[in-house]
């Protein structure tokens, strides 16, 4: 799921682990049935939101894109996980252009 639409062998493990450690996953992955290889179902069904939404952070993060849009993303996330992903996000921001999703918005 984090390197949804990438061809089997085309999978880059080191950006897989980079994406998973950054997005907070390790110990979903850790505790999940089998591990990278766990179904999460239609639409992540079988998860949490969090769970969720970390996954679509990691997707977006193994994409290594120059720019990142966050809408909300914390939103689903406990103040542990959120605490640790921001401190991601300042580490990452001096290589890539963050755009907050609250800068979108066109009330503003």
């Amino acid at each position: 799921n984090i390197a949804f639409g990438v061809k089997p062998e085309d999978i880059d493990n080191k950006r897989i682990n980079i994406a998973i450690e950054q997005a907070q996953l390790k110990d979903f992955i850790k505790t999940s049935p089998k591990g990278l290889n766990t179904i999460i179902g239609e639409d992540g069904a079988r998860i949490s939101g969090g769970e969720r939404q970390r996954i679509g952070i990691a997707r977006s993060l193994y994409n290594d894109p120059d720019i990142l849009v966050f809408d909300e993303a914390t939103s689903s996330l406990d103040s542990e996980t959120e605490r640790k992903f921001v401190e991601v996000i300042r580490k990452i921001q001096s290589n890539k252009t963050i755009i907050p999703g609250w800068y979108l918005d066109p009330r503003r």
